[in-house]
């Protein structure tokens, strides 16, 4: 019986080696700028804000759907930059924003889920006094190359649109459904005198709107107007509650003291932070409603913070917690697909910048091959083995995972773990005998470029940094005995891009000495391999006493001979190694 272990190492030689002639074709560039009339805005859409509960409506507003005068809408632009477009830093895009003003007056950055920052919008008036939508990048986002942005905000209908019903038709310059027609309902006020002076005021800007109330009597209104006295401000916070430096946006209601059924005042947080303004002397009760940042909750039950007003400073931070999530991995035999308990893990956290930090180690698999980390946050994660299930081969190549808002639940132990796809994953092992999986060959033989000629042959050595391409093979046999032979074949000759092979080129590994922690060497170790294509050559052999334990071969040098007759072309040529382990000696 004779088994084999086969490892392809693609090689891209020549052109990677890049035979430039350094021709005089010439490469046409894509245009650097599109069309000046296409729009990177895709589409618009508006959602509906229920006023009681704070919650956004699951479905967006269509044609013919209303909306009450007073209400706040979640309007959610997706832009899309396509590849073609050239990117430079600080590149702004506008569009239109019709009878909407965002609750938001400053710049807000605009983060992916890992929290980098892809830029920042605000609402800007254009030379006719038109509300435009600007979406300025960042230097990230032009590196990253990424293609698609969501911007989210809250927004309520602007000063040019009056309390009564009406049908306004919302025309938004998108690529996509860029007009919607709603009725907007007229509302009751509180008091229209000084509505009246409010908006006299107030010029360039949103009018202060009237807010939602039963109709008053004759003699409430007058009583309103001859007892007007000094108006007060609570200002409310909404922030991580692990860490208070963290704004977190949601949305916050403000009650009278004895009716909790119907907010006074409903708006959701900018940066964390919002004020309600103009309250006259009293106590009331502030709530926080829904997170409007994926991956954070509201405590569960309701919480009231009391106000009195008058009163010095008075503020309110409203805590939003952090979601928890769960990563798992399943650990099972290759062969029969049986649960492995006893594999040892490491969990690592794979940050934006390609850096890594270890989350837990020594995470041992269960009796039923589980391997999971909880109470983890939103990111991208890698499972790392350690350890191998007795008489497995340890596979340290890392299982990548990932947590997402919908993985998340409320952060109590009593609530269970979601599973998708992307946050439980299987690995398997393979038993242990004989192999080669520590060995480390070269992923890439670069052997540089040169000028073509036909007067002389060329040899070329790989390098990496300036330094000779090494490698090793290292082949660790836990059994008592058997043999084995290393081969190593170079599949096809070189070939270009359009196919053309470079013929009778002769690649040659430099071997150096072997070692053995056994002190059991194999009895042949050749000291060069000269590989032609097809052909496959021995690089060592063990008897079947010998190789026990962990061999080391160096391999020292690779080195490639072009002939001078070979018929060359400007391009890259590649071709492929395959090392070869067989459990016999041959």
């Amino acid at each position: 019986m004779r088994k084999k272990i086969g490892l392809v190492i693609l090689i891209g030689c020549l052109g990677l080696l890049f035979l430039n002639l350094f021709g005089n074709e010439k490469i046409n560039a894509a245009s650097e700028k599109l069309d000046k009339d296409s729009s990177v805005f895709q589409m618009v859409s508006l959602s509906k804000i229920e006023q009681k509960t704070g919650n956004v409506a699951k479905t967006a507003l269509k044609n013919g759907e209303s909306i009450n005068y007073d209400d706040s809408v979640q309007v959610k632009y997706q832009l899309f930059i396509p590849d073609e477009m050239k990117r430079t830093k600080n590149q702004t895009f506008t569009t239109n924003l019709p009878y909407l003003t965002p609750t938001s007056k400053e710049p807000v950055e605009v983060r992916d889920e890992n929290k980098n920052v892809l830029g920042k919008w605000e609402m800007i008036t254009d030379d006719k006094g038109a509300n435009r939508l600007s979406f300025q990048v960042s230097d990230f986002f032009v590196e990253s190359k990424q293609n698609e942005i969501d911007i989210e905000f809250i927004a309520r209908l602007n000063s040019s649109v009056e309390n009564k019903k009406q049908t306004l038709t919302f025309r938004f310059e998108t690529n996509k459904e860029s007009d919607l027609e709603l009725t907007v309902l007229d509302v009751p006020i509180l008091d229209r005198s000084t509505e009246t002076k409010e908006k006299s005021a107030v010029k360039g800007s949103e009018k202060t709107r009237p807010k939602r109330a039963a109709i008053q009597s004759a003699e409430a209104k007058k009583a309103n107007r001859e007892n007007k006295a000094a108006t007060y401000s609570i200002k409310i916070n909404t922030v991580d509650a692990e860490d208070h430096s963290r704004p977190i946006n949601g949305m916050v209601s403000l009650y009278s003291y004895d009716n909790l059924s119907d907010p006074i005042r409903l708006a959701a947080t900018v940066n964390g932070q919002v004020t309600f303004t103009d309250l006259p002397p009293g106590k009331y009760r502030v709530a926080g409603g829904v997170s409007q940042v994926v991956g954070y909750f509201a405590r569960k039950g309701a919480t009231y913070f009391e106000v009195d007003l008058p009163s010095a400073n008075p503020s309110v931070t409203v805590e939003y917690l952090r979601g928890w999530g769960s990563v798992r991995l399943v650990k099972r035999d290759e062969a029969t697909n049986a649960v492995l308990p006893g594999a040892e893990f490491k969990l690592v956290r794979n940050n934006p910048n390609n850096s890594q930090e270890v989350v837990k180690e020594g995470i041992v698999s269960t009796s039923k091959g589980f391997v999971q980390v909880d109470q983890l946050f939103i990111g991208n994660y890698s499972f790392i083995e350690t350890k191998a299930p007795e008489g497995y081969i340890l596979d340290t190549t890392p299982i990548a995972v990932s947590l997402k808002d919908v993985e998340l639940v409320y952060p109590d132990s009593t609530s269970k773990p979601i599973f998708f796809p992307t946050n439980m994953k299987t690995k398997t092992n393979k038993k242990s005998d004989i192999t080669m999986s520590n060995s480390l060959f070269p992923d890439n033989l670069d052997f540089g470029k040169t000028k073509i000629q036909n007067t002389r042959n060329e040899t070329f050595t790989a390098t990496e940094y300036g330094v000779p391409t090494v490698g090793k093979v290292v082949i660790d046999d836990s059994r008592s005995s058997g043999g084995w032979t290393l081969k190593v074949k170079q599949n096809t000759d070189f070939f270009a891009a359009d196919g053309s092979p470079l013929v009778n080129t002769t690649l040659d590994i430099a071997i150096g000495r072997a070692t053995n922690t056994a002190s059991n060497l194999p009895s042949l170790v050749n000291q060069v391999v000269s590989l032609k294509s097809g052909i496959e050559n021995r690089i060592a052999v063990a008897k079947a006493s010998e190789g026990t334990g962990t061999t080391t071969i160096p391999l020292d040098k690779f080195s490639l001979t072009v002939p001078k007759e070979a018929t060359k072309k400007v391009s890259q040529y590649s071709s492929s190694l395959t090392w070869t382990l067989s459990d016999v000696p041959q």
